[in-house]
């Protein structure tokens, strides 16, 4: 199916779904908004692997279309509303903006809020959709390069420049997507 038009009226009309159901504009926080998408995600990969894993074997990819619409509805949603002042930090806004958690609240605020929530989503045993048991192995991945580098002569600069600026990220509690294939992309 690559009829774009298609499959942008579909998107248009799950928008619409979503402005009916939950009115516009909506008063999200950015945080709120990733939780939202995220969630839009695990449904699209839980359709996924129930069309084509799991003894199924059905290959029905009606599930899948209809979860990846929504993801992009989602995304289209976020993008509406980039304007809407809960989206920015308190800092670049004249006046405190509606917002349930963080209305409010500073760039540096708002930045440790983030690194709250990641702790909360990690004891939950997930972080940004990396399962708490990857980033452990990215973890002692990266101590072992760390120790591998450090017992070579020589290794000063990609330590310096790379292996210690991705352990910092690491253990200032940073779980990123990025930071995880950075990690991993790491070679001895």
């Amino acid at each position: 199916m690559k009829n774009t038009e298609q499959v942008l009226e579909l998107v248009r009309e799950e928008r619409r779904r979503q402005d009916k159901k939950w009115g516009y504009p909506q008063k999200n926080t950015p945080f709120e908004w990733i939780s939202i998408l995220t969630e839009e995600v695990g449904e699209l990969a839980q359709a996924t692997n129930d069309a084509f894993m799991g003894g199924k074997g059905t290959c029905d990819m009606t599930k899948v279309r209809t979860e990846a619409v929504q993801v992009a509805a989602v995304a289209v949603s976020i993008l509406e509303h980039l304007g809407w002042p809960a989206l920015r930090c308190a800092d670049d806004r004249d006046a405190a903006a509606p917002g349930p958690m963080t209305a409010g609240m500073s760039c540096a605020e708002l930045n440790d809020h983030a690194a709250r929530v990641n702790a909360l989503m990690g004891q939950a045993g997930v972080v940004l959709g990396i399962p708490a048991e990857e980033w452990e192995r990215a973890k002692e991945y990266l101590d072992d390069i760390t120790d591998t580098y450090e017992r070579v002569p020589g290794c000063g600069i990609a330590l310096s420049l790379t292996i210690y600026p991705l352990r910092d990220r690491y253990l200032q509690g940073e779980r990123t997507r990025g930071l995880f294939d950075e990690i991993m992309e790491l070679d001895v």
